[in-house]
């Protein structure tokens, strides 16, 4: 079923007025799959397939889709589906804050870099060819700038009062998530590979950033795990998803989760990072270790064994 059907199965908040309902009971497992989620999953793949597909002759310097680029948006569908389209949406967004952290870590950090590898690079190329927005994606890519940028909407994000106050407005919330989706993708712009980037990162570098990345999720999660009380109205009054689970411990699993979801991710890009650097220091090695290479058409110097006793004399 659609989610209309599945809204019409919960009930308003009356206490706080929120505009996401909390439900009575759980809904059902088969009514809680969201239509807009299943067709933005359908309609992605359409456009993916006829964009690079068909229509790939109308564009310069296109290049057919490789396997490894569908195998790689193949699995970006898949993750998507799952967070936005299964009943796992539902439940995050009127019964569970664990579950509603499950989904955003999906959305924010296992599917952005299968969505930048998805795309052919000439199709980069040629939407960045304009300098302006080549100047932009410089700034918004710098490490320094989209590790602030999307660290700091993450936290705000779970400031209780921001929280409550988006939860108001599913317009605002939907608007918000998406702004997190695009700052997602300028968190992993500088660690995925064969993307336009006037600067590379070095591997150790890499290595740095995702560390840093890591560090600064630290706050964000801290307030979840630690807080001593549930900190959002929103799910004050919903049935719990796992019957022994109060609202606190449902609160303290979505933070443990956001945490592990993106040390997993992130430990990936490590290894991949770390890969690299040591293919390139082998590479190195083996640079430094090859023979030089003998003079050639040098004429031979006559050898003279008297003549260090000239020299002396």
């Amino acid at each position: 079923m659609m989610e209309t059907e599945v809204e019409s199965m919960l009930q308003q908040h009356g206490q706080h007025g929120l505009e996401h309902p909390v439900p009575a009971a759980l809904p059902d497992f088969w009514s809680a799959w969201d239509g807009s989620g299943i067709l933005i999953s359908v309609a992605a793949a359409a456009l993916y397939l006829t964009l690079f597909g068909p229509l790939r002759s109308r564009f310069s310097r296109s290049e057919p889709l490789t396997r490894r680029q569908l195998a790689m948006f193949g699995t970006a569908v898949a993750i998507f589906f799952v967070a936005a389209a299964s009943p796992l949406h539902a439940y995050g967004m009127h019964v569970s804050f664990s579950a509603h952290m499950l989904q955003m870590s999906l959305l924010l950090f296992v599917l952005p870099p299968f969505v930048l590898q998805a795309i052919p690079p000439w199709a980069w190329r040629g939407l960045l060819r304009h300098n302006g927005l080549q100047k932009l994606l410089a700034v918004l890519t710098h490490p320094l700038c989209s590790l602030l940028l999307f660290n700091f909407l993450l936290t705000m994000y779970h400031l209780p009062a921001i929280f409550d106050t988006i939860f108001l407005d599913h317009t605002l919330h939907r608007l918000y998530q998406l702004l997190l989706a695009l700052c997602a993708l300028l968190l992993w712009w500088p660690v995925a590979p064969s993307l336009p980037q006037r600067k590379r990162l070095t591997p150790l570098q890499k290595i740095a950033y995702l560390f840093a990345g890591g560090a600064a999720l630290l706050p964000a999660c801290a307030l979840l795990v630690f807080a001593g009380r549930p900190l959002y109205q929103a799910y004050e009054d919903a049935p719990p998803l796992v019957p022994f689970l109060t609202g606190l411990d449902d609160q303290q699993l979505g933070g443990i989760l956001m945490k592990l979801i993106q040390e997993l991710s992130f430990g990936c890009a490590l290894w991949f990072a770390f890969l690299e650097w040591y293919r390139r220091e082998q590479e190195t090695e083996r640079e430094n270790q090859l023979p030089a290479e003998p003079l050639r058409n040098v004429p031979p110097v006559a050898a003279k064994p008297e003549a260090w006793r000239e020299g002396l004399e």
